[in-house]
């Protein structure tokens, strides 16, 4: 399956634990072997797209699956290279790895996360990319975001919401602090009233 990785941590002293995104499972755990080879040895990083075969579970077991074959296709380096895109990207890993989406709108936040890590990695304006992934996240699985969440919106925050989603990355002027209090009450409904997990 194609996947983006949205988590890793060891576990043992032998394998990888991953949080993977993909079209056909959403959000999925699964194990890799660590190898013991010195070269030729990809690791499986934050943000990787990545092609992975995973064994079939066993009738009765509960737990990650093993995935047999990692096969990296992309690896998105600009945002390790830049801070802001790393927390902001991080973020929003985070809240894609702890939240579940109904199986019709796993195409649509897999192409969602495929846009959002590309921006995170060569963008301009990280804290927009995360507000403008939020807002499109929340309307991909059916939440009334412009509905309710916009129209309770002082008329301040309502003219930064509006400027942040219609204005290109590369031109947006809103001060990062207006960004920051718009994205800290869109986690506030998301969490508050839609029963999300934000970290």
């Amino acid at each position: 399956m194609k996947a983006f990785i949205l988590g890793r941590a060891v576990h043992g002293e032998k394998f990888w634990l991953i949080t993977t995104l993909s079209e056909e499972e959403g959000v999925l755990s699964c194990l890799i072997r660590q190898s013991t080879k010195k070269t030729g040895t990809i690791v499986p990083d934050l943000f990787d797209e990545a092609e992975l075969t995973l064994e079939r579970s066993k009738a009765g077991t509960e737990g990650p699956r093993f995935a047999k074959e990692y096969t990296l296709t992309a690896r998105h380096t600009g945002i390790s290279g830049n801070y802001s895109g790393l927390v902001y990207a991080s973020r929003f890993a985070a809240v894609l790895a702890r939240n579940a989406f109904p199986p019709d709108a796993r195409a649509c936040v897999y192409a969602l996360c495929r846009n959002a890590i590309s921006a995170f990695s060569d963008k301009p304006r990280k804290d927009a990319t995360y507000f403008k992934s939020l807002w499109l996240l929340a309307r991909e699985c059916g939440l009334p975001v412009r509905e309710d969440w916009f129209e309770s919106l002082p008329f301040d925050d309502k003219t930064c919401v509006a400027r942040i989603l219609r204005t290109p990355l590369e031109a947006l002027d809103v001060p990062a602090p207006e960004s920051e209090r718009v994205i800290s009450r869109l986690e506030y409904w998301l969490s508050r009233e839609n029963d999300f997990f934000i970290s």
